[in-house]
């Protein structure tokens, strides 16, 4: 862009035809750098102002503003924008261009570039399309070049969500919405002070003339510069003061300090350490998902966490995240300071808050160093992590069949004959899943368990013998063999047959097909005879193993006899519990009882006390649970569980230093005027002042309105005659 239309100046016929002859019309807009400036230029300006009467930073304003009628100011494209530098913060940029226009205060420059007037330099910029509508004709930068290589606008969108990213694009772009409560707002991620480091200051000057400042450099957990091992600083080391104001409204220019104008000195070079490398691996993580964001969101990272974490069964089969298994796993593989690199401490991390949010898409965004730690931890490195894939699906746990029959009297012995199983999990929660076959020839049952990554399943578990073995033993069984016969007979397991006949005397089972007579009752009753004798003997054993071990060691105790003899004792408990209640008796719990009274009284006094001391130091309205907090976990839950009946003098206490608004507002008077006269400078104190302060004045009714005013008129006379 040059500048073909002097008349924006309003000289005169006979000043702009000199100024044409003096080649202002011809000058580029580029001249106007302060390095590109030549000795022309000056002489060119010097006469100028000769001839109009303006100064020659007027000069420089004019010829980036049009002035149109009815006085309205409307800006033209920008006369010039300075050139980034390599991995120089936006911030900087913005600041450089403020030096080098005419603008007295960065309010002006703000206004200028984004209208928006502001006295702070934000890190993430807002209404972006302004400034790219102002930059001069034929600039280089593309529309997401400042977002893209100057900013970290890309590497919070890795950890945001779809929707969210493209409602943070359009605020940058276009300043909708809230810009105080924007997404990119995030905590322990980036320092609240620009730092520098020295020796790059001192590098930049030599090669540019200025110095800048580095993006790489604003993390909070960048202690050194990755490139010199110099630490970073945001203060004078001789001076101990700040080296920019709040907000980067003012940043370094050069390598000297702004309130000594000592030159900035190097602090010595940091030797080899793990914190060190562990900073710049980070970093480097940091660049490449910057660099990656237009295929990673939030949603991603969840999804191949998932893959892995199913990879190594930290996911069970009915869906449930073992998340505490994994955070537990990351903070035995690293050490207190490596954690405290990301912002977080082991106990944070094992909470059940932590535990709960953790994987969910709107939640990474608050811990972005936690996320790329655990990048690093499952995968070992970015790249590993964008190739991974892995799906999250179930093998089929013995195949599709169909599966042999392990009855050994069954005609289709070791054939595969069953066609249908049935596969359950582990009603406990564990991580295997249980499959029973049954046999449609002899009705046999049998299951086994299978767990993923096992590779030889279990010995099968049998769970029911089928119709074919249970009608051959009760055919035995009435033909008059004993349990031992028919075990010799057919092989069969013992106990398997006597609990069949144990079954087949409770439901007087008959043999399918046939109408045999039904077990003799005089034989039956020969049985429970014998049974009940057995249980009789049984028991007389029992209780005197008991009694003569707790006579031998001379206690009376219930715990030491089911260390001494668990099986008697428990067999005890189940058909003998009241000889054992009788014999050794359970020990009462003994309930301490609470003194209420006692209690009710220190309690009250108490709350008296701490309601005193809030009232004295404390700048908030006094609640109910400003008072709750700051008792004990046992004050507290007695007082929430008892009501006023138990604890009368306590809820009274309680409910009388509750704090009014009336009352609040009141008390607050004296510290709101201290801070309008202190921080923003009144003189006298109004009641206006107070609204402007805090809207709560407004609600405020006569009576009060009239106390403060006059309480303000004190305070007004006060400070007045001091």
């Amino acid at each position: 862009m040059e500048i073909t239309e002097v008349s924006w100046l309003k000289p005169s016929t006979k000043e702009r035809s000199e100024c044409k002859i003096l080649g202002i019309a011809q000058l580029s807009i580029s001249h106007l750098h302060r390095k590109q400036i030549g000795r022309g230029l000056f002489d060119i300006a010097a006469l100028y102002m000769k001839l109009v009467g303006r100064t020659f930073r007027k000069f420089c304003l004019h010829v980036g503003r049009r002035i149109l009628d009815k006085g309205r100011i409307m800006m033209s494209r920008l006369a010039f924008f300075p050139q980034p530098y390599l991995d120089e913060d936006f911030r900087s940029i913005i600041y450089r261009y403020h030096l080098m226009s005419p603008n007295q205060i960065f309010p002006d420059t703000k206004e200028e570039l984004f209208e928006l007037r502001s006295h702070k330099n934000p890190m993430f910029p807002a209404n972006l399309i302004k400034l790219y509508e102002k930059l001069p004709n034929r600039h280089p930068f593309e529309s997401d070049y400042f977002i893209n290589h100057h900013t970290w606008v890309r590497l919070i969108s890795c950890f945001l969500t779809r929707t969210d990213r493209n409602n943070e694009d359009e605020r940058i772009r276009t300043h909708s919405g809230n810009y105080n409560n924007n997404i990119f707002n995030v905590t322990n991620l980036f320092s609240k002070q620009v730092k520098y480091c020295p020796k790059c200051l001192y590098e930049d000057y030599e090669k540019y003339g200025e110095c800048y400042v580095h993006r790489a450099h604003q993390f909070d957990f960048m202690t050194c510069c990755h490139l010199h091992r110099v630490e970073l600083i945001d203060y004078c080391p001789d001076c101990n003061c700040p080296l920019n104001k709040d907000y980067a409204e003012t940043l370094l220019s050069k390598p000297q300090c702004p309130s000594c104008s000592n030159a900035i000195k190097v602090n010595k070079i940091r030797s080899e350490s793990s914190i060190y490398d562990y900073q710049n691996t980070l970093l480097k993580d940091l660049y490449t998902l910057n660099s990656l964001s237009g295929i990673i969101h939030a949603e991603y990272i969840q999804s191949k966490i998932m893959m892995k974490m199913w990879e190594i069964n930290l996911i069970h089969y009915r869906g449930r995240f073992m998340r505490s298994e994994l955070l537990k796993k990351i903070v035995d593989s690293h050490s207190p300071e490596t954690l405290e690199v990301t912002g977080l401490n082991a106990d944070t991390l094992l909470s059940r808050h932590f535990a709960g949010r953790f994987l969910q898409p709107h939640h990474m965004r608050r811990h972005i160093l936690f996320y790329v730690l655990l990048i690093r931890y499952l995968f070992s490195s970015v790249t590993n992590f964008l190739n991974y894939e892995h799906p999250i699906a179930n093998p089929i746990p013995f195949g599709h069949g169909p599966w042999e029959c392990l009855n050994p009297i069954c005609a289709q012995k070791g054939k595969k004959i069953i066609q249908r199983c049935e596969r359950k999990l582990k009603i406990s929660g564990g991580i295997s899943i249980t499959t029973t076959f049954q046999c449609a020839v002899c009705g046999f049952t049998y299951s086994k368990r299978w767990m993923r990554g096992r590779q030889e399943p279990n010995k099968p578990l049998i769970v029911s013998m089928g119709n074919l073995w249970y009608g051959r033993v009760e055919t035995l069984y009435l033909e008059g063999f004993t349990p031992y016969q028919i075990h010799k007979e057919t092989g069969f397991s013992e106990t398997a047959i006597n609990s069949c006949i144990n079954k087949m005397k409770k439901t007087r089972l008959t043999l399918s097909g046939h109408n045999p007579p039904l077990i003799p009752s005089d034989t039956i009753q020969a049985i429970e005879q014998m049974a009940a004798t057995t249980r009789d003997e049984t028991k007389e054993s029992y209780r005197l193993t008991l009694l003569q071990t707790a006579q031998v060691n001379q206690t009376n105790k219930r715990l030491f006899l089911l260390r001494m003899h668990p099986r008697e004792y428990n067999w005890l408990c189940r058909n003998d519990s009241t000889w054992l209640d009788e014999h050794f008796p359970r020990k009462k719990a003994f309930k301490a009882k609470i003194d209420l009274h006692s209690f009710d009284e220190i309690l009250s006094q108490k709350i008296c006390t701490i309601a005193a001391e809030l009232k004295e130091d404390s700048n908030f309205q006094i609640r109910k649970y400003t008072i709750l907090n700051r008792l004990s976990p046992l004050e507290k839950s007695r007082l929430q569980s008892f009501n006023e009946d138990r604890l009368p003098a306590s809820h009274k206490a309680l409910n009388e230093s509750i704090e009014k608004i009336d009352s609040y507002l009141m008390r607050s008077v004296a510290r709101v005027a201290t801070k309008l006269r202190y921080k923003y400078g009144y003189q006298n104190i109004s009641y206006d002042a107070l609204i402007s302060y805090s809207k709560l004045y407004e609600s405020c009714s006569s009576e009060l309105k009239v106390k403060i005013e006059e309480l303000l008129r004190h305070n007004n006379e006060d400070k007045s005659c001091h």
